[in-house]
């Protein structure tokens, strides 16, 4: 599709002579030199479109238009991020806190090391990008654990997979660790299934305003949690109901005695 669209004009090849252009085909080929490359590089989906300096560091992830006008631009992102952090390699504290934000936004980061410099910028850091940058390495954690997690249980049995998956989401979501973006999906009906076996009504409600949250953030996938923001809902009303009851019954007791 790029190839017949794009890629094979006469103003793209012309355009093309002031890069070096690569092409990754991830498949599980045998031998193939750089299987996790895609991953490796923040790379979610095909194709996964970007610029990379020579080390192959990624300047800029292209999410605009499939056309000439939309490379130049993502070009020009790339050429940005060499500026900012020619500044930050000088002491730019300004610099230094947008080149991590940039460098979060892209996804092919280390969670150490973003925290490493989370913290070094200390107060030069404004709490509203701090918040945004916390979040960020929290879904790259996030999603780094389960990924570890399923590792381990591969060839195991569905059922085992499914309860180890749901035990590790829990234990997570009991730690303060809550993704916020698309990715988190699969954590998030998880964690409303293990919600919904639970006979903890504060962990029932702490979870269905989780989800709703993650609804809010990311409406794309609110049909995946709606049966079971709606089976919550409706455990919680009978909870209040049962305690309401007991209530009136001990009401009564303490009267007739």
């Amino acid at each position: 599709m790029l190839e017949s669209r794009v890629l094979s004009k006469d103003d793209f090849v012309e355009w093309g002579k002031d890069y070096v252009l690569f092409l990754h085909n991830t498949s599980h080929v045998e031998d193939e030199p750089y299987p996790n490359l895609l991953k490796e590089k923040g790379g979610t989906g095909f194709p996964t479109l970007m610029f990379m300096d020579a080390e192959g560091k990624v300047l800029a992830v292209h999410r605009g238009p499939r056309s000439l006008e939309g490379f130049t631009k993502s070009a020009e992102k790339a050429r940005e991020y060499l500026r900012l952090r020619e500044a930050a390699a000088k002491g730019d504290g300004k610099a230094r806190v947008r080149l991590l934000l940039l460098d979060l936004e892209m996804g092919g980061f280390d969670p150490k090391d973003a925290r490493d410099r989370l913290d070094a910028l200390g107060d030069s850091m404004s709490e509203e990008d701090r918040e945004k940058a916390e979040q960020k390495i929290v879904d790259k954690e996030v999603a780094g654990e389960l990924n570890r997690r399923l590792r381990a249980l591969r060839g195991k049995p569905r059922t085992e997979i499914m309860k180890a998956y749901r035990e590790t989401v829990v234990d997570l979501f009991r730690k303060g660790m809550v993704p916020s973006d698309r990715s988190g999906i699969g954590y998030m009906v998880q964690l409303g299934s293990a919600a919904l076996e639970s006979g903890d009504a504060k962990f029932r409600e702490k979870v269905l305003d989780t989800l709703e949250s993650f609804r809010k953030k990311v409406p794309m996938y609110g049909r995946y949690l709606k049966p079971v923001i709606e089976k919550l809902e409706s455990k919680i009303g009978d909870s209040d109901e049962e305690g309401e009851e007991e209530e009136e019954h001990e009401g009564r007791r303490k009267q007739g005695g």
